[in-house]
């Protein structure tokens, strides 16, 4: 019962916080503590939205039950589905780190820089919704 609770208060943690930071994060990026907070936050916000994308976008959903079946289907089923989807969704944490890896480390430090790093942040996430939508 204590390991379902402590998971339950991580998920109702990091659920809305992940959904928000995407929006918040321009904002943030105004201080040293809130760039902080987005360059080590802000990839686990992309992961959570990049599956979300994958899997809601990719399927159809909003086509029906038999739409998703057959998405499911076409992937391998249901192990290889879950399995491609997990790795989109570590795929566009480490990319997302990357990226701001490479902005920290190689471009020179700017105000113009730290307004658009979250779109540095994010950009595996609108990558991931391509993809998704492209089928």
């Amino acid at each position: 019962m204590k390991w379902l609770l402590r998971y339950l208060l991580i998920a109702v943690i990091f659920i809305p916080s992940a959904a928000i930071l995407p929006i918040v994060s321009f904002y943030l990026c105004r201080s040293s503590m809130g760039g902080q907070i987005v360059f080590w936050a802000g990839p686990w916000a992309a992961a959570f939205w990049a599956l979300i994308f994958h899997v809601m976008v990719g399927s159809k959903f909003w086509r029906g039950r038999c739409a998703v079946l057959a998405w499911r289907e076409s992937r391998g089923g249901y192990v290889r589905s879950i399995s491609k989807s997990t790795m989109v969704m570590f795929g566009a944490l480490f990319a997302s780190y990357a990226l701001e890896l490479s902005v920290v480390l190689l471009l020179p430090p700017s105000a113009f820089l730290c307004h658009i790093f979250p779109l540095f942040t994010y950009a595996p996430v609108a990558f991931t919704l391509w993809r998704a939508a492209r089928g």
